[in-house]
């Protein structure tokens, strides 16, 4: 089956909202023909004659700035050169940063400057530093201990932690990272995933586009501010790096009194950021080659809940000292997160997986409330299981209304996993409760879900609610929604076999596996667009699928940095149809790095084409 999405992007210096009586919000009222500014001072709002209000984003002058210079101020940038770039972290980095002086209740108009020191480094998995881990299940809690699912393997975690430290803030802090690169031979970028950087483009951390890669023994100082609220994370973007256990979350908070959800629950705590990864036992590369030059695409070995959970899946391995024997495996401890009956709480769930294949999780006897995805409030949907792909993140509202005793949270890998059985379980432990694992069953098909499902179900079952159906709180943007972008793009996403003379120089060697858009493969510049702006558009390193003259992109590799041009403030539309493998399925998520869209389609069907989509959309 593939799936086809319709997208609208858009990107715009003017927005109007929607509001009743005499231009009323959260904090005052005002009248027809005034103006005030925004708490962040990024927007200056106007109240008209109609009940609207329309925004005016801030305006930033181009600077030109090295990044442990750059520093913001009322929503700009702006090069500090004579000022103290030697920022002090304001946590306790020694735990971890399980304290922060940003780590606060939210209050309008109150900001802070949050910094951070991430060492980037290799460790190990199970390593010494785990003790007796885990057959002393007490040594699984020791500082540096990454024990994950108990097999050792070469990991990059960010200061020894896996996932590593959450950076909680609230809307309208500037956050100041320091990223380390202690990495031997491996350049390094960080990427906030999900942050709109609006007039800190440098700071996206994705290598050759917005910034050169940081080299091993160097320091890159990434600096925005916190624009928007919601649930996010960050991880890196050079090769197979996020697949080594290298990620976190950034959560950004607002004060409850412009927090649209916040009647809706008790308690939005610290620790109740859900984490997950599914988890291989060879180091990325080594799952990169074979997946190129194999006879297969290699899958998972299993999944973790907050860094960590025993083996499930159908495979046999050696434990921990090398012996064949996975019971003692299967010891390793199960992330907990712990509720008080009477009460609801807003839970942030992150997949940080890396492959292809979507995670179902639901709770045993409870439903959750879906209210945020992506950072994006939406009209609450009470759910019974949801799925997620890789990057998704998704606030759910959990009611502690069961009967004091523990349950179990359930993570199953489905599609191309479920064969494999691979799943991950947590313990939702009520206060007062008894000590020890839930009673209910472990198995993979345990319980049967009849209720309502959320997002890429593949079966048609009981009721499907899909992400083109989850209502957005926020009014429509002016233009969005027109019968007439300004643009309307189809977008091919396929993984074809190909000869690529990069991969493989030998022309009587097999084809090997190519992601494609549009049947073009993706390259890298030598620098950076962004620092490299004057590059001339017929550079021979760039194309797009008209420029490639006679060459037939769809029987032969065609390669180059691929660039789509459009002017500034324009409506796209965008029309994305997944025809997967040339012989098999093959799912895959997107993300447009510096924008927010609308899902406003989607949809399943069997082998399509870009006319068969055209006649449709």
């Amino acid at each position: 089956m593939n799936v086809c999405f319709k997208l609208v992007i858009v990107s715009l210096s003017l927005l109007n909202v929607q509001v009743t009586g005499n231009c009323n919000t959260s904090t005052a009222s005002h009248n027809p023909g005034t103006f005030w500014r925004h708490p962040d001072n990024c927007l200056v709002h106007r109240c008209n004659e109609d009940s609207t209000v329309t925004s005016f984003r801030k305006d930033c002058p181009k600077i030109q700035c090295s990044s442990m210079k750059l520093q913001v101020r009322d929503c700009c940038p702006y090069c500090d050169d004579n000022g103290n770039h030697d920022i002090p972290d304001n946590g306790d980095r020694s735990n971890g940063y399980k304290t922060h002086a940003c780590k606060r209740e939210c209050k309008s108009g109150e900001t802070m400057v949050c910094k951070y020191t991430f060492e980037i480094s290799q460790f190990e998995a199970a390593s010494t530093a785990c003790g007796d881990c885990p057959f002393n299940l007490t040594d699984c809690d020791r500082k540096n201990c990454i024990i994950a699912d108990g097999v050792p393997r070469l990991i990059i975690p960010v200061e020894r932690s896996m996932p590593g430290p959450t950076i909680h803030v609230c809307k309208g802090d500037t956050i100041v990272v320091d990223v380390e690169n202690h990495l031997t031979t491996e350049t390094f970028t960080m990427h906030w995933h999900g942050i709109i950087h609006t007039f800190t483009q440098y700071m996206d951390g994705v290598p050759h586009a917005t910034q050169c890669p940081i080299s091993p023994g160097n320091i890159f100082r990434y600096t925005f501010p916190a624009y928007e609220e919601g649930t996010f994370f960050y991880h890196p973007h050079v090769g197979t790096q996020v697949m080594e256990g290298c990620l976190g979350g950034l959560i950004i908070r607002l004060p409850d009194s412009e927090n649209p959800h916040r009647k809706l629950y008790d308690f939005d705590l610290y620790e109740h950021f859900i984490a997950l990864q599914d988890w291989s036992h060879l180091y990325g590369e080594d799952h990169y080659a074979r997946a190129i030059f194999g006879s297969a695409v290699p899958l998972p070995d299993s999944i973790l809940i907050n860094g960590r959970g025993p083996i499930f899946s159908q495979i046999q391995l050696l434990d921990v000292r090398g012996n064949v024997n996975v019971t003692k495996v299967m010891q390793i401890p199960f992330a907990e997160f712990t509720v008080e009956k009477g009460y609801k709480y807003r839970f942030r769930i992150l997949n940080g997986a890396s492959y292809s294949c979507p995670l179902s999780l639901s709770i045993d006897n409870h439903t959750m409330t879906i209210i945020s995805t992506d950072g994006a409030d939406v009209e609450p949907v009470e759910v019974d299981q949801m799925v997620t792909n890789d990057a998704e993140r998704y606030d759910i509202i959990l009611n502690a209304n069961q009967d004091v005793a523990n349950y179990w949270i359930r993570v199953k890998g489905i599609d191309n996993c479920e064969p494999m059985m691979l799943q991950q379980l947590a313990i939702l432990r009520y206060k007062g409760s008894s000590p020890g694992n839930p009673k209910q069953p472990k198995d993979y098909e345990y319980p049967q879900i009849n209720g309502t499902r959320f997002g890429n179900v593949m079966d048609s079952e009981g009721t499907i609610i899909k992400v083109s159906d989850l209502r957005s709180l926020l009014p429509l943007e002016e233009g969005i929604g027109t019968d007439n972008p300004d643009y309307k793009y189809y977008v091919d996403i396929s993984m074809r076999t190909l000869f690529n003379p990069t991969l493989s120089p030998y022309p009587d060697n097999r084809p090997v596996i190519n992601a494609q858009l549009n049947n073009i493969t993706a390259r890298l510049l030598p620098g950076s667009l962004l620092t490299e702006p004057n590059l001339p558009e017929d550079n021979a390193l760039m194309c797009n699928e008209t420029t490639h003259g006679n060459k037939n992109c769809s029987t032969e590799l065609c390669r180059c940095v691929h660039i789509i041009n459009v002017r500034r403030n324009a409506i796209l539309e965008v029309i994305m149809y997944n025809t997967g493998f040339d012989t098999v399925r093959f799912e895959h998520p997107m993300h447009y790095h510096g924008y927010t869209f609308r899902v406003v389609a989607m949809e399943k069907t069997s082998r399509i084409t870009k006319e068969q989509v055209s006649l449709v959309h």
